[in-house]
């Protein structure tokens, strides 16, 4: 007798309290380290199921949003302990007629907000037209939301399409784009950017980025290469300052990649041209107060490997590169096999140490060292 097969993981999160919402097979389910326990089945106000692309919390992990394959236009919140649908929410333009966006990605609006408590829910959407800021209030009945200008960041062709948006503790804003350039911003507010990367742009486009608690660095992740660059500069008065908040011109540092040399390649049983990341991230640090976190190390994962660096290591590595020295021996990452393909992985908060990895069948936990 045939044995039924294993629905594939789609999406996974980590909640308030480290447990680990798994997406798959019409619904969400909550993996405690060792089995599934169902939470809730997913379905759109028509009844129809779905599985969510994307898992994003609000309000210490007390609401659920998620994303649709089969309903691209609507954002879709549960009350994650209930399961209860609270809403189906579209998002148009103003003076667009009632035209929906379709959102591609959401995130959070300030970094490590779905840890806080809040009436409102907040969230950063990447849609056809630009990068949104949605915000609403979920006591009040509503299906749509208006956004305006002052609400959108778009670029500047219609050609150059935003890809993946990453948000500070203060709510700057760091995008990648489908050209393989990435933007800073203040916030997302109509401006322009502060401060463009293009120095490693090499025409694909970015899969994810990140940044660190205080703003300092941002991380991207491109198809066969990560990228680690610093925004805090000395200006032109000789104070320290932030590419968030102001323009580097020639102040701007160097953008440093992060490349597997061939003996990690073989290891893993991959060359450079097939090599495909996960998207990239830093951990979430040993404090419990938001304010208190620094980062020590960034993962992303390709095949079946998790791969590994010390943060420490490849800020000395970067500071040896904008020193001029171009012979240094670079970082290589510590490399953790799991038993089938990783679609992407997560820090828990509160340790930086412990990872949960989404594989294409299962979920699976390591201790990075």
């Amino acid at each position: 007798m045939a044995t039924e097969p294993v629905p594939p993981v789609k999406a996974i999160q980590i909640t308030a309290d480290n447990q680990t919402l798994v997406s798959r097979n019409n619904s969400i389910q909550v993996w405690d380290g060792e089995e599934f326990s169902p939470a809730f089945v997913t379905r759109h106000g028509d009844r129809r199921k779905f599985t969510p692309s994307q898992i994003l919390l609000q309000n210490r992990s007390s609401k659920t949003l998620l994303l649709s394959p089969i309903k691209q236009h609507l954002i879709t919140t549960y009350d994650t302990e209930t399961g209860k649908r609270l809403s189906e929410m579209k998002c148009s333009l103003f003076e667009s007629d009632g035209v929906s966006l379709k959102i591609k990605d959401i995130g959070e609006s300030v970094k490590y907000s779905s840890l806080e408590e809040a009436s409102t829910i907040s969230c950063n959407a990447i849609s056809n037209l630009g990068i949104v800021s949605v915000n609403w209030d979920p006591r009040v009945k509503q299906d749509e939301i208006v956004i305006s200008q002052n609400q959108l960041i778009q670029l500047a062709t219609k050609k150059q399409k935003f890809t993946c948006a990453a948000a500070t503790t203060n709510g700057g804003v760091v995008a990648g784009s489908k050209d393989g350039t990435v933007r800073i911003y203040t916030n997302i507010s109509g401006q322009r950017a502060k401060n463009l990367f293009e120095q490693y742009a090499c025409g694909e486009p970015v899969i994810s980025v990140d940044v660190s608690a205080d703003g300092e660095w941002i991380l991207w992740t491109s198809r066969n290469f990560l990228s680690l660059a610093k925004t805090s500069f000395i200006d032109k008065k000789g104070q320290n300052a932030s590419g968030f908040g102001k323009s580097m011109g020639k102040e701007k540092q160097q953008v440093m990649q992060i490349r597997l040399c061939e003996e990690d390649l073989q290891s893993i049983g991959v060359s450079q041209e097939n090599l495909y990341f996960t998207p990239a991230r830093f951990d979430t640090g040993p404090s419990t107060r938001v304010s208190g976190i620094t980062e020590r190390s960034i993962i992303t994962s390709t095949e079946n490997f998790i791969l590994h660096w010390n943060l420490r290591l490849l800020e000395r590595d970067y500071k040896r590169l904008t020193d001029g020295d171009t012979n240094y021996a670079a970082t290589r990452p510590r490399l953790y096999r799991q038993t089938s393909d990783i679609i992407d992985q997560k820090y828990q908060y509160y340790g930086g140490d412990k990872v949960i990895a989404a594989l294409t069948d299962n979920i699976s936990s390591l201790t990075i060292n």
